[in-house]
């Protein structure tokens, strides 16, 4: 009885990694210092930027990351076809991006770990730069069936299945 009521919940509302990741980022001490989002909030910076003609989000910072996915970015993440991660973000820890349907191009700059499931099922992502990955979670990357452009230079492990059903790939 308490496992199918766990599933009559869970079915009642569709996944969301954004949602999840808000929750979690609004329930717990952000990463980002105070100072950073004090200086962040007195400048009137989000800490990311959304060129809406071109589709390129650009997170300047971790109180940039958070703020994406919070309830208040004013995103519509439909409208999304690039991401570009700023030099000061090294790790990816939540699977914020899973799931965009206009995403194509990924350039994660000085990321040097991605964790599970980041940018599955971006059925239209073509294209990643990643000059400083190390790491890929477990299905990091898999279900990408556009995904023909990779640039790994420094990965050394992945988790399981982390470019799975990539089958432009191969």
């Amino acid at each position: 009885l308490t496992t199918a009521l766990a599933l009559i919940i869970c079915t009642c509302e569709p996944f969301s990694p954004f949602k999840a990741y808000a929750f979690e980022v609004r329930e717990r001490n952000a990463t980002a210092s105070y100072a950073e989002k004090k200086e962040l909030r007195e400048s009137g910076d989000k800490g990311f930027e959304f060129d809406s003609e071109e589709g390129c989000l650009l997170i300047k910072s971790e109180a940039g990351l958070e703020a994406v996915t919070g309830k208040d970015s004013g995103l519509n993440f439909l409208d999304i076809k690039k991401i570009v991660i700023g030099d000061d973000i090294k790790e990816l820890s939540k699977p914020v991006f899973a799931g965009l349907p206009n995403l194509r191009q990924l350039d994660l700059n000085k990321v040097e770990n991605v964790a599970g499931f980041s940018f599955t099922l971006c059925e239209n992502l073509e294209r990643i730069n990643a000059p400083e990955l190390r790491t890929a979670g477990e299905h990091a990357f898999s279900n990408n069936n556009a995904l023909k452009e990779l640039y790994l230079p420094k990965l050394e492990s992945t988790g399981e299945a982390a470019f799975y059903n990539c089958t432009a790939l191969y």
